[in-house]
Protein backbone atom coordinates (compact mmCIF):
# COMPACT_ATOMS: atom_id res chain seq x y z
CA UNK A 1 0.00 0.00 0.00
CA UNK A 2 1.04 2.95 -0.60
CA UNK A 3 1.72 5.82 2.32
CA UNK A 4 0.59 9.87 2.16
CA UNK A 5 3.24 11.94 2.23
CA UNK A 6 3.42 15.80 4.16
CA UNK A 7 0.34 16.97 4.27
CA UNK A 8 -1.69 14.65 2.34
CA UNK A 9 -4.04 11.60 2.73
CA UNK A 10 -5.12 8.91 1.03
CA UNK A 11 -8.82 7.69 0.70
CA UNK A 12 -10.77 4.96 -0.39
CA UNK A 13 -13.65 6.58 -1.65
CA UNK A 14 -17.75 5.51 -1.43
CA UNK A 15 -18.98 4.02 -4.37
CA UNK A 16 -21.46 6.12 -5.62
CA UNK A 17 -25.27 5.25 -5.62
CA UNK A 18 -26.59 2.83 -8.44
CA UNK A 19 -30.22 3.77 -7.34
CA UNK A 20 -32.40 5.79 -5.71
CA UNK A 21 -34.24 4.79 -2.34
CA UNK A 22 -37.13 4.74 -4.23
CA UNK A 23 -35.88 2.09 -6.80
CA UNK A 24 -35.20 4.31 -9.66
CA UNK A 25 -31.61 3.47 -11.85
CA UNK A 26 -29.13 6.18 -11.96
CA UNK A 27 -27.77 5.95 -15.53
CA UNK A 28 -23.84 6.96 -15.53
CA UNK A 29 -24.37 10.67 -16.57
CA UNK A 30 -26.02 11.27 -14.06
CA UNK A 31 -24.11 9.87 -11.10
CA UNK A 32 -22.47 11.69 -9.03
CA UNK A 33 -18.73 11.69 -7.86
CA UNK A 34 -18.22 10.41 -4.62
CA UNK A 35 -17.29 13.07 -2.12
CA UNK A 36 -17.28 10.83 0.69
CA UNK A 37 -14.38 8.19 1.61
CA UNK A 38 -12.08 6.22 4.56
CA UNK A 39 -8.78 7.41 5.27
CA UNK A 40 -6.32 4.74 4.78
CA UNK A 41 -3.00 6.81 4.96
CA UNK A 42 -2.31 9.62 7.05
CA UNK A 43 0.94 11.60 6.03
CA UNK A 44 1.56 14.47 8.28
CA UNK A 45 -1.76 15.62 9.44
CA UNK A 46 -2.05 15.14 12.90
CA UNK A 47 -5.72 15.34 13.64
CA UNK A 48 -6.59 12.60 11.04
CA UNK A 49 -6.20 8.62 11.65
CA UNK A 50 -6.61 5.61 9.77
CA UNK A 51 -9.88 4.73 9.78
CA UNK A 52 -11.72 8.25 9.86
CA UNK A 53 -14.71 9.31 7.79
CA UNK A 54 -13.98 11.82 5.71
CA UNK A 55 -16.19 14.10 3.59
CA UNK A 56 -13.73 16.15 0.62
CA UNK A 57 -14.43 18.28 -2.23
CA UNK A 58 -15.89 16.06 -4.98
CA UNK A 59 -13.32 17.31 -7.97
CA UNK A 60 -10.13 17.46 -5.53
CA UNK A 61 -7.31 14.99 -5.40
CA UNK A 62 -5.74 12.02 -8.10
CA UNK A 63 -6.90 9.42 -7.75
CA UNK A 64 -5.05 5.86 -8.61
CA UNK A 65 -6.13 2.36 -8.60
CA UNK A 66 -4.33 -0.40 -6.56
CA UNK A 67 -5.00 -3.73 -6.39
CA UNK A 68 -8.64 -3.70 -8.10
CA UNK A 69 -9.27 -0.59 -5.80
CA UNK A 70 -10.00 2.82 -6.41
CA UNK A 71 -8.04 5.54 -4.61
CA UNK A 72 -7.89 9.25 -4.02
CA UNK A 73 -4.59 11.28 -2.94
CA UNK A 74 -5.95 14.02 -1.20
CA UNK A 75 -4.37 17.36 0.35
CA UNK A 76 -5.42 18.12 3.89
CA UNK A 77 -6.99 20.89 2.73
CA UNK A 78 -9.70 18.95 0.76
CA UNK A 79 -11.07 18.03 3.88
CA UNK A 80 -14.51 19.33 4.26
CA UNK A 81 -15.46 17.56 7.60
CA UNK A 82 -14.61 14.82 9.72
CA UNK A 83 -16.34 11.98 11.95
CA UNK A 84 -14.40 10.40 14.04
CA UNK A 85 -14.63 6.71 14.80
Amino acid sequence: MMTAYGKHIIVEPQKAKEKSDGGIIYPDSVKKLPNRGTVVSVGSAEDLKRGDEVWFSSYSGDEFEQDGKIFRILGIESILAVDKN
